[in-house]
């Protein structure tokens, strides 16, 4: 038998495109005598899906669209799986007919739809696992031993391929063919023809793609975050960006994935210097624009943050400066990109990190604004190792932004390490209590500082209400804000 498999990238509740990219799929099997052709779980509606089967035109148009393949699938069995209300359901489509799965015979063939990869372990025959993987790095070595783990089967778990609002799927489907595992590409749309009785795999990607290292963790990280963006913007019809540089490592990162996500010629990067800037971040960040090949202005925002200041200092009444100023600076430069945004049309990106998320360090109005945060889900010490990915082959962004001080610059001699502990620390209480769900005790049991662990965790405790207002974050972990750890609004846990 032979069976193809078809990691493709589809686009959530486009029936017509999805359809289209399906009927392209059946034509190439027909081409490779194959007599399956399967996908990804979701291949006609796309996913995430939320509430959309709820709704009566949303199912009539998936049903619409599953009969007028099953009319193209003559002479192969086109096997699809859906949801309808909230069940999950399994088709196969062949010469005009639709048999259900549990409707469905031949020989010796198990099809299962799933998120994750099943292990199956002492079945016997060929295993179909139509799959739906969220990409987080860790989570890529335990698709492989579970397909691995499967003994006396043809193991098959094709995956999805695509970033939807943040949620990445990366392909990587995988077949296990005695006891030789084959895997697709990552991040990237490719064909496979399976032969299970010369128990032969060839593999035809769409691109003459570099296979990742799986031990490189930033080099996935790389692919996800500028596949994220580059989805992000195709799929809701986006062509530019806007982004804030502050001559900082944050913002050159991300201005960095997105020039690459999508052409230097779609990138605006807005300097908005204030009185407390540094001549080297203007510096810094002029330099990283140069070195993109984006366009860039300067707008100081000196006069602005005067004027406000004024209308307020009457109320005020001379209190020291505080936070209340700080966050007066970061309004105004969000609202000045937001202001650019809707006047020529560029969606601006946030450039916030998983470690300030964490402990509120960061302005709601300011410095959370923003259609999609690109590194929402990478903590400070990951954002380092990613400039230096980003910086392996030439000098893109420059080396003072990776090498100096971290600093809002809000504020005269203003550093991060005025209020936060040195990243590495901070990182390493922040991983073990959001990743690996520590409490207090667990995490000094791993030897970091007791009244510190508790003054962080308290931090993370009461910044949740900021997080709850952020942008869709891209996640690639397996505890990303949003998609992957939920925290209610109300608790009183860790704030006491």
């Amino acid at each position: 038998m032979k069976i193809a498999i078809a990691q493709i990238n589809t686009r959530t509740g486009d029936f017509d495109y999805n359809g289209l990219k399906v009927v392209e799929a059946i034509r190439w099997a027909k081409k490779q005598s194959a007599d399956i052709v399967a996908f990804p779980h979701y291949v006609l509606s796309g996913c995430p899906l939320g509430d959309l089967p709820f709704y009566k035109d949303f199912l009539e148009k998936q049903y619409q669209t599953l009969r007028a393949i099953a009319d193209m699938s003559s002479g192969i069995k086109t096997v699809v799986g859906y949801k309808f209300y909230d069940e999950e359901k399994v088709v196969v489509l062949y010469n005009g007919l639709m048999e259900y799965i549990n409707e469905f015979s031949l020989h010796k063939l198990t099809v299962v739809p799933t998120a994750e990869p099943q292990n199956f372990d002492g079945k016997e025959g060929i295993i179909l696992q139509l799959g739906s993987s969220i990409f987080y790095h860790q989570g890529i070595e335990s698709r492989k031993k579970a397909i691995q783990g499967t003994s006396g089967a043809c193991n098959i778990f094709i995956n999805r391929v695509g970033g939807e609002m943040g949620i990445i799927f990366d392909g990587g489907s995988l077949i296990a063919v005695n006891g030789v595992l084959h895997t697709l590409p990552y991040f990237e749309e490719a064909y496979a023809i399976v032969d299970t009785e010369e128990c032969s795999v060839n593999i035809y990607p769409f691109l003459s793609y570099k296979a990742l290292d799986l031990s490189d963790k930033i080099s996935f990280i790389h692919r996800a975050l500028t596949m994220g963006i580059r989805d992000f913007f195709e799929k809701q019809s986006f062509q530019k960006a806007i982004i804030g540089l502050s001559g900082g490592i944050d913002s050159a990162v991300v201005a960095a994935l997105t020039c690459e996500a999508l052409g230097a010629e779609n990138v605006w990067g807005i300097l908005l210097p204030s009185q407390f800037s540094s001549d080297h971040s203007v510096k810094d960040a002029v330099g990283l624009a140069q070195n993109l090949g984006c366009k860039h202005n300067i707008i100081p925002i000196k006069e602005s943050y005067d004027a406000i200041y004024q209308s307020v200092d009457p109320i005020f009444q001379n209190l020291p400066f505080d936070v209340a100023e700080e966050n007066i600076q970061a309004r105004i430069r969000g609202m000045i990109i937001m202001a650019l945004s809707n006047k020529f049309g560029h969606i601006m990106l946030n450039t916030s990190n998983k470690s300030e998320m964490a402990v509120g360090y960061g302005t709601l109005y300011g410095d959370s604004c923003g259609a999609l945060s690109v590194m929402g889900d990478l903590y400070k010490t990951e954002v380092f190792e990613l400039a230096h990915f980003i910086n392996r082959e030439r000098e893109i962004i420059p080396l003072n932004a990776i090498q100096k001080p971290p600093s809002a610059e809000l504020r005269p001699d203003q550093k991060d390490s005025d209020s936060l502990p040195p990243y590495h620390i901070l990182d390493a209480i922040l991983y073990a209590h959001i990743e690996e769900r520590l409490g207090v005790s667990e995490i000094v049991d791993k030897g970091l500082e007791p009244d510190l662990t508790v003054k962080i965790l308290k931090m993370v405790a009461s910044g949740e209400y900021k997080r709850k207002q952020v942008p869709p974050i891209i996640q690639v972990s397996s505890r990303s804000f949003g998609h992957g750890r939920e925290i209610p609004l109300s608790s009183l846990w860790n704030r006491k």
